[in-house]
């Protein structure tokens, strides 16, 4: 499922060893033994990060052709494979075809999860192909066999998984999953077609496919997998239990976005005022943050900021009083409307006996161009002060401090803009608002309410 977590506790003894026996059988029926492979020769066959593999998938023209797949090439596993990589040019886009094919024609079987009702004969592949459902073993197992019939390398892994129903901080300890990793080109890469193909709702499965689950980072992706047998990791200095349990909730969006610095932190940060983390990532992505109660509730007002520096982007957190919070990271490219999900960190403060001052407002002109506030830093300035701003703003021509009608030009000095400002104004926000190359208009970059 994607994103499943088995309820362990709640199924009953029977229930509990037939999963454990889907797992078992996931790894050893169709698609290879995973003992067969030794940690040095995983480790010295590992691929390459997803931005140098990108090049080499033709996107567009094989998801085309996946999703037109007709009933007739459906009527067998060797007739879709062979369907599937009519048009490919090497293993990744053979890899690719089968992935997107599997995400959007297999559907969860949220209900069966939901009501222990699930068999190993719905997990058979011939049984998959037939009904358009099943559970995440089921996944791994259409995946690995349409791959080997398409002449890949295939094995399934079981392991813990902190999916849909996961909770920031929750101690699993049993294996609740199953996933693919593929031998693309002599080297391993991962695949996660089960939560590729969407999430669950109660015992809706709702359909939304995920480009992040194919081929993830290993560095990323043992966040939030964590496999029965350490070398399927991937990496050099592999996870223990206690190193998964306790690391942040780090998604796969990270990957894509090639964000990094995620082993620089525990998963439950103590704090005395002010979060600071540092997070390294290409020109092209912004990062974003706020913060939650760990209940869930959410928090109004600015408590969150992010800044690029000559170290990376920091992610600066504050909080409005002592207790457990969730610091959520999102992150985009620019050609990106939205956000998505990056990472989640618990936070426990220090007790505090006043209301931090919140940070200012940041708009879409500073997310998109770098831009890199260095001072004032807090969000509520005082009406009739002197008030010193500097900020890093590139490509721009011009930037102002903008007081009601009034327009106070900052001076420049290469891609710094800084001045001293009075603030004598009769309105409740300040704005700081850049020209930027070949622009007649200002655009927002930071606000400021003042008192």
């Amino acid at each position: 499922m994607p994103g499943i977590i088995y309820d362990i506790k709640n199924l009953t003894m029977y229930s509990r060893l037939a999963i454990k026996i889907l797992f078992i059988l996931t790894c050893l029926v169709s698609v290879g033994l995973c003992q067969n492979y030794s940690a040095k020769d995983l480790l010295g066959q590992k691929g390459f990060p997803r931005a140098q593999v990108d090049s080499l998938i033709r996107y567009k023209v094989i998801d085309k052709h996946a999703l037109a797949a007709s009933y007739y090439e459906k009527s067998s596993i060797p007739k879709l494979a062979a369907y599937l990589i009519e048009p490919a040019q090497n293993d990744f886009e053979k890899a690719r075809a089968i992935y997107r094919w599997v995400c959007d024609n297999i559907k969860y079987d949220a209900l069966a999860y939901a009501t222990n009702t699930i068999t190993y004969q719905s997990t058979l592949t011939e049984n998959v192909l037939k009904t358009g459902r099943t559970v995440c073993s089921g996944y791994s197992s259409i995946f690995g066999d349409l791959a080997t019939e398409a002449g890949l390398e295939v094995v399934s892994i079981g392991g813990i998984a902190k999916g849909a129903g996961y909770k920031l901080g929750q101690k699993i300890d049993e294996s609740n999953h199953a996933w693919n990793a593929v031998k693309l080109d002599g080297r391993w890469y991962f695949i996660e077609s089960t939560w590729g193909a969407g999430g669950v709702s109660g015992t809706r499965f709702i359909k939304k496919f995920k480009e992040s689950y194919f081929l993830p980072a290993p560095e990323v992706f043992v966040y939030s997998h964590f496999p029965d047998n350490p070398k399927w990791q991937l990496l050099e200095k592999p996870f223990d239990l206690s190193d998964f349990q306790t690391s942040p909730h780090v998604r796969c969006k990270a990957s894509i976005l090639d964000v990094k610095g995620f082993e620089k932190y525990s998963g439950e940060i103590l704090v005395k005022d002010t979060v600071d983390l540092v997070f390294n990532c290409p020109s092209d992505v912004y990062l974003s943050s706020y913060i939650s109660l760990a209940s869930g509730k959410s928090i109004s007002g600015n408590f969150t900021f992010v800044k690029r520096g000559e170290d990376g982007i920091h992610v600066f957190a504050r909080f409005p009083g002592a207790g457990r919070y969730v610091l959520t990271i999102n992150g985009r490219t620019h050609k990106d409307h939205s956000g998505e999900h990056v990472a989640d960190y618990i936070v426990k403060p220090d007790w505090r006996t006043s209301m931090p001052d919140p940070f200012p407002r940041t708009h879409r002109a500073y997310e998109n161009n770098a831009v890199s506030l260095e001072y004032p830093m807090q969000g509520r300035l005082r009406r009739g002060s002197s008030t010193k701003f500097k900020i890093q703003v590139p490509k721009a021509e011009q930037v102002a401090v903008i007081l009601d009608d009034e327009w106070i030009k900052l001076e420049r000095v290469k891609e710094t803009f800084s001045g001293k400002v009075i603030l004598d104004l009769k309105g409740s926000s300040i704005i700081l608002a850049a020209r930027f190359e070949g622009e007649e208009v200002y655009d927002k970059l930071v606000s400021y309410d003042v008192r």
